[in-house]
């Protein structure tokens, strides 16, 4: 299984992802069991999910600070462009049944596809 998207293909876990896709970098978390296999396409298909997402708007390149934060397994991220920039919400409160199992934060940046 080749890696196209992220640290390796059968992750898991919940992964979060920042690429550029049809002209727009976009934040997104990804839950996989380790058995599915992720690939961009698979990644993309998810961005018809609007609570698992976001477009990160006037960002090309530079600083990202990014806050992972998980209560009763349920996921919130937010997004800074640097230190004179406030935290946005970017993703919140979304369920995953796996946080609520023990395993890995991934993060992972680039851009695999326009």
């Amino acid at each position: 299984m080749s890696t196209q998207f992220g640290y390796k293909a059968d992750f898991n876990g919940v992964g979060v992802y920042v690429f550029k896709h049809k002209g727009q970098w976009r934040m997104q978390s990804i839950f996989n069991t380790g058995l599915e296999g992720l690939n961009v396409d698979t990644a993309v298909n998810n961005l018809t999910t609007p609570q698992n997402h976001c477009i990160l708007y006037d960002f090309e390149d530079g600083l990202l600070d990014v806050k992972y934060k998980v209560v009763d397994a349920k996921l919130t991220l937010e997004y800074s462009f640097g230190e004179d920039d406030k935290f946005h919400e970017c993703v919140k409160e979304k369920k995953y049944h796996g946080l609520k199992q023990k395993g890995y934060v991934g993060i992972s940046s680039g851009n695999p596809k326009n």
